[in-house]
């Protein structure tokens, strides 16, 4: 089974200058950096339980029904495109499985005994420590 995707024609992207990172004076000129939307609300691709598992795992990128990242880390406009979509996707996969719940578990007994009879040692310690000059 293929791993699941988020189809491109659910994408929208902004262009945008001046991109930061390595490129010198090019960065000023050119426009590099990408500005790439998902309305993840309206999408088909995700039920209502992993939609709000998204909303907290990508709660600094959520705005509104969208999900909005920013790549302008690179000085090509294509490896910044390709950057924020590798990392939409992620963000996409990371909230499909469904999280296990925690089973509380009982100490064991040998557990407890170990812990009580560190209690009664700590205790006896302490208990010496109170000599002479101690009682009121």
């Amino acid at each position: 089974m293929a791993p699941r995707c988020i189809p491109e024609e659910e994408f929208t992207e902004e262009f945008m200058r001046p991109a930061s990172g390595a490129g010198g004076q090019h960065v000023n000129k050119t426009t590099s950096g990408v500005r790439l939307h998902w309305n993840f609300a309206n999408s088909a691709e995700l039920n209502e339980e992993q939609k709000g598992r998204l909303r907290v795992l990508a709660a600094a990128y959520v705005q509104g029904d969208e999900l909005v990242l920013l790549e302008h880390s690179e000085r090509s406009l294509i490896r910044n495109r390709e950057i924020a979509r590798i990392r939409m996707q992620n963000l996409f996969r990371a909230c499909l499985p469904q999280p296990k719940t925690r089973k509380p578990t009982k100490p064991t007994k040998s557990s407890q005994e170990r812990r009580l009879k560190s209690k009664a040692a700590r205790g006896r310690i302490k208990a010496l420590r109170g000599g002479r000059g101690n009682d009121f």
